[in-house]
């Protein structure tokens, strides 16, 4: 039986409520993962009593698998806002948590020039939406060229990593690029970022349309 005020209690509340219902079912497993990480960790503790500190030693047993780790912090976030919106406690410090690392495979950011170039108004429609939407989810090419308006997910994107054999991922948006995304007229199965006719690109295309118009 869950101890009234748990964590497993707050993780039960949340699974059981009408946004969790109407969630896509790759993103439930992807929860789920993290949320059951976290009961296993917290489960019969007093929602109450967690802190900073302890927030931050979770995350870091992850440090082998930062994507999971960066799931486990981002659900610990949520659990806590429940957990606040049912009087449980004031305040939630998993917002004061950093990401960890992940690290790359050689690919390099963009430079602050190189990001102004792509969003601004001279530039290709298909090339200011994949810097918006590549910055949001921080994804390879081949993956933000897949990305379409129904993989939007509550306050987030839902899509798949290619690199780790397709695994179901979440990536969450700030309210800024919610809006920005949002506001695109789009088929909402079509990817975000199309060819002028309305064909998908595949990532040679998108490259070739990269290089005619960067300078950098």
């Amino acid at each position: 039986m869950l101890k009234p005020g748990s964590v497993a209690g707050v993780i039960a509340a949340m699974k059981a409520s009408a946004k969790w219902r109407a969630l896509r079912p790759n993103t439930v497993a992807l929860y789920t993962s993290a949320l059951s990480a976290i009961e296993a960790a917290w489960g019969t503790l007093p929602v109450s009593g967690i802190r900073a500190q302890r927030i931050a030693s979770l995350v870091e047993t992850f440090g082998d698998r930062p994507a999971m780790g960066n799931q486990v912090l981002v659900q610990v976030k949520a659990v806590l806002k429940l957990a606040v919106q049912q009087g449980l406690r004031t305040d939630n410090p998993a917002r004061e948590i950093d990401n960890l690392q992940e690290e790359g495979d050689g690919a390099k950011p963009l430079t602050e020039a190189a990001w102004a170039a792509l969003v601004a108004d001279t530039a290709p429609e298909a090339l200011r939406r994949f810097a918006v939407v590549a910055r949001a989810t921080v994804q390879r090419i081949g993956d933000v060229l897949t990305i379409r308006p129904v993989d939007r997910d509550g306050t987030g994107i839902a899509c798949t990593i290619t690199k780790i054999g397709g695994r179901p991922h979440w990536c969450a948006l700030t309210t800024r690029e919610a809006k920005e995304i949002d506001g695109w007229k789009q088929f909402p199965a079509s990817p975000y970022v199309t060819r002028p006719d309305g064909r998908r690109h595949d990532p040679r295309s998108f490259r070739h349309i990269w290089r005619e118009y960067s300078a950098w």
